[in-house]
C-alpha cells in the first residue's frame, strides 16, 4: 500500500466531513438564490485598478446579469482616482532654496508625484469607464489606496466614511 492505514482513515474522515458540508451547501443554494433575488438585496462588486482584478470583476458582472440577479454598482478600490488634497511638490516646500540636499529631495518628490499623477489620471479614466459600463443600472465609486489597508474595524470605519462622503 502506498498510504498507511492511519493516513487512509484520516483521509476518509476528511472526505466524509467535506461531503456533509457540500450537501448542506447544495441544500442551501436554492434558499440563497431566493434570498439574493429579493428587492432589498443587490450585488456590489469591488475591484482594484489592476488588470487581473478588473477582469474578474467584469466576469462576475456578466455572470450576475446572466443569472438575472440584482446589481447595484462597482467600487474601484485602492485607487488614485480620488486625489483631492494631493499637493504637487514645488519650491515653496523648501525652507532654504539654496540647500543642495533639500533641492535633491524635492526633485525626488517631484518624480514620485509625477508617477502618482499619471496613475491618478489612469485611475480616473478607468472610473469613467466603469461608470459607463454600469450605466443607469447602478453606480461606480472610487476608494483611495489606504496606507495600512483594511483588515480591522478601524479600517472599515475609514471606508464607511469615504463611502458616506460620496
Amino acid at each position: 500500500a502506498v498510504f498507511g492505514q492511519e493516513l487512509f482513515e484520516e483521509l476518509q474522515t476528511a472526505f466524509g466531513t467535506f461531503g456533509g458540508i457540500f450537501k448542506a451547501l447544495n441544500g442551501n443554494a436554492q434558499n440563497m438564490r431566493v434570498y439574493l433575488a429579493q428587492p432589498h438585496v443587490s450585488f456590489l462588486l469591488v475591484t482594484s485598478p489592476f488588470p487581473e482584478a478588473l477582469q474578474e470583476a467584469r466576469f462576475f458582472r456578466r455572470r450576475i446579469s446572466q443569472l438575472q440577479m440584482p446589481f447595484k454598482g462597482m467600487i474601484l478600490n485602492r485607487s488614485y482616482a480620488r486625489c483631492e488634497g494631493m499637493v504637487f511638490p514645488d519650491e515653496s516646500l523648501l525652507t532654504d532654496p539654496h540647500d543642495p540636499v533639500a533641492r535633491s529631495a524635492l526633485a525626488k518628490l517631484r518624480e514620485a508625484a509625477e508617477r502618482e499623477q499619471v496613475r491618478a489620471e489612469g485611475d480616473l479614466a478607468l472610473l469613467r469607464d466603469l461608470e459607463a459600463e454600469v450605466g443607469d443600472q447602478g453606480f461606480a465609486l472610487a476608494l483611495p489606496e489606504l496606507k495600512d489597508g483594511v483588515d480591522d474595524l478601524e479600517g472599515l470605519k475609514i471606508v464607511a466614511t469615504w463611502l458616506s462622503d460620496m
